[in-house]
């Protein structure tokens, strides 16, 4: 019961501290502003019928907005940009936050991403060693990424470099991880 109690409190504290960085997401339903910048699928990696481009501007409090044009299946798109609002409230760089979205564009679990995308985030403190928790909670998300996939996203994911590059990275750390 006390667990319980406590994994409910740290949801609603969670969900306290996202609130006002959410708030400063934007999602302009179509917008001809030069993105700073682009991700885009390839058409046979996209399996819908409808393709749709979208802007994403997310901005924390005192800086300047980050804008990321999205491209891909309608669902796809969506599933992009709430998980890339959500993990860059949570403090993901800019840098994580795309690759997030390529990822989900490629085909890959959105819940999966976010969740691989926020245990890579800190998973190597300045001047510390490995976060092991972090680290079995982004390897876990990794293969689990790998296990749902279908036929055509995981073509996707093996041929697209950030993931390939997270997957290399993973099982160095693999290796010294006792």
């Amino acid at each position: 019961m006390n667990a319980l109690i406590l994994k409910i409190l740290s949801i609603l504290v969670y969900i306290s501290v996202l609130i006002p960085f959410i708030c400063y997401a934007q999602f302009p339903s179509n917008s001809k502003t030069e993105a700073l910048d682009k991700i885009n699928v390839s058409e046979d990696q996209m399996n819908a019928s409808e393709i749709i481009k979208r802007q994403l501007s997310l901005q924390k409090p005192n800086q300047e907005a980050d804008i990321f044009l999205i491209t891909g299946p309608t669902n796809r798109v969506h599933s992009a940009a709430s998980v890339a609002a959500i993990i860059y409230a949570t403090g993901v760089n800019k840098e994580a936050v795309g690759s997030a979205i390529e990822l989900i564009l490629a085909g890959a679990d959105p819940k999966l991403v976010g969740n691989l995308m926020l245990s890579m985030n800190g998973l190597l403190p300045k001047n510390q060693s490995a976060n092991i928790t972090k680290f079995d909670q982004a390897l876990e998300s990794y293969n689990k990424i790998i296990d749902l996939a279908d036929e055509a996203a995981l073509q996707s994911l093996e041929n697209n470099s950030t993931f390939v590059t997270i997957g290399q990275l993973l099982k160095e750390m693999r290796k010294a991880v006792p």
